[in-house]
């Protein structure tokens, strides 16, 4: 039987991963900090890297950007921190409300979308109380680049939304080695997981493998508790062409912008969201601004077995913030397109072939 056609959406587990050899590359060369850790979710890491300024005398109050996930609140919420918001504007690349000065608080930034955040860095370089404060790099959407994790005096890494493993992350950090307490991996997670992306790899239907997918989601969505990487996924990390990655990564986003500039540029009612793209860095996917229709845009694609994902709705709590108006206006319009490792040059010639039939007609 014939493979059904999808482009983007969750990772399919296929034989050709069970059989591939380990890579004789160090898995992770990039990350510069004193130590790592191995764990099931970024969550579980972030929670872990909270713990840790706790233990070091910081303060439970912390500032975060408004252009977030959510599942990057629910760590601070858990250990009561107290939260400030500032933004990082419609580029993501000139942060305002910023703190005057940082003293024994915590401040988190986010690499998006594998571009390094030089805006939020600049401005670290200048605080005031830059030694008296903790800082989190966020790099689960710039976990294959190789210019960040250099700011942070924790770095966050995770792996399950990127590769075809259902649980992996990695918790990086400077400073006296710690000792972390983690519990065994979650058995029914990582079960519901495997279950749901064999079953889209076979071509299942997809009211078969989205409620064991949704189903996993659900367990960790609500109390978090930091537990060992699964032994599964160890083993399929240890056999991922690194390499490879980056590069297709890196050849898909060059040539989907040179398309989507020679098909979509003159439709107009849309706009990049990054013109360029470094040597070192690899990207987790192309996001666009759509400027009217944009949901309607993706619901056209699905029924067009494209599947991109938002990043990201932003909760109530924050649309109501000042300090939020241009990250929310970003946020209702972003749309990303995937160029991920599984995409050929014919898949991204068939999504700007109807992304441009869509924008022609809402012209």
């Amino acid at each position: 039987m014939e493979k059904e056609f999808r482009i983007g959406g969750e990772f399919d587990l296929t034989w050709e991963h069970y059989l591939s050899k380990p890579t004789s590359q160090e898995p992770l060369p990039y990350i510069n900090n004193d130590h790592y850790l191995f764990v099931d979710t970024g969550r579980s890491a972030l929670l872990l890297a909270l713990l840790r300024i706790r233990s070091l005398g910081g303060k439970a109050e912390a500032w975060l950007p408004v252009y977030c996930c959510e599942s990057v609140i629910l760590p601070f919420r858990q250990l009561g921190f107290e939260l400030h918001f500032y933004s990082t504007g419609e580029d993501l690349q000139s942060p305002s409300y910023l703190p005057e000065k940082l003293d024994g608080q915590t401040f988190l930034f986010i690499n998006y979308f594998g571009i390094k955040n030089e805006g939020i860095i600049n401005w670290l370089n200048d605080i005031n109380g830059r030694d008296s404060c903790f800082i989190i790099e966020d790099n689960v959407q710039a976990g294959f680049s190789n210019n960040v994790g250099n700011t942070g005096d924790f770095v966050i890494y995770s792996y399950r939304k990127v590769l075809p493993q259902p649980d992996g992350a990695v918790l990086a950090y400077r400073g006296e080695p710690a000792s972390f307490v983690l519990e065994e991996p979650c058995e029914e997670f990582i079960s519901s997981k495997v279950m749901g992306k064999l079953i889209r790899a076979a071509n299942g239907d997809a009211h078969s493998f989205l409620p064991l997918l949704n189903e996993a989601e659900s367990i960790i969505d609500d109390r978090i508790i930091p537990r060992q990487m699964s032994a599964f996924s160890r083993y399929l990390f240890n056999r991922t062409n690194f390499k490879g990655i980056k590069e297709k990564r890196r050849e898909n986003w060059l040539y989907i912008k040179d398309l989507m500039e020679q098909e979509c540029g003159k439709i107009g009612s849309f706009s990049q969201l990054f013109d360029n793209l470094s040597e070192d860095e690899v990207p987790l996917g192309f996001p666009i601004q759509i400027h009217r229709n944009r949901d309607e845009l993706r619901n056209y694609l699905i029924t067009q077995n494209v599947f991109c994902p938002i990043h990201w709705p932003i909760a109530d709590e924050r649309l109501e913030l000042e300090v939020g108006k241009a990250d929310n206006k970003l946020s209702s319009m972003l749309l990303t397109i995937p160029i991920d490792q599984r995409v050929s040059k014919r898949d991204i010639e068939y999504c700007v072939d109807r992304l441009a039939q869509f924008l022609r007609r809402s012209i």
